[in-house]
């Protein structure tokens, strides 16, 4: 939990960046820019799952697999879920993986 709080801040201004890159990607909506924003979904999962962000994490691998099989609207509601659970940390919420469905 110490260590949680103590990353919170440079992990939220990195995931608003890496969730506006994704969002930006996702819009242009080639394949490249898929495989581009399901790299960023990728290093976003890892990056929460180390500081214990269940729900950031989960739905970033989630959205990594819908954008890496091209599901646009499953991949579109994962982001915007994504943009809420990282509201919640900012909150100063755990957003733990109990608190996502998938």
């Amino acid at each position: 939990m110490e260590l949680q709080e103590s990353f919170r801040a440079p992990f939220l201004q990195l995931a608003w960046q890496r969730h506006g890159r994704i969002a930006d990607l996702v819009g242009r909506g080639d394949a490249a820019e898929l495989r581009s924003a399901a790299s960023e979904l990728h290093c976003l999962s890892g990056e929460a799952s180390m500081l214990d962000f269940g729900v950031v994490a989960d739905l970033a691998r989630h959205a990594e697999e819908a954008a890496r099989q091209g599901d646009r609207p499953r991949l579109s509601k994962l982001i915007a879920d994504l943009h809420t659970a990282i509201e919640a940390v900012q909150a100063g919420g755990q957003a733990t993986a109990g608190e996502t469905g998938g």
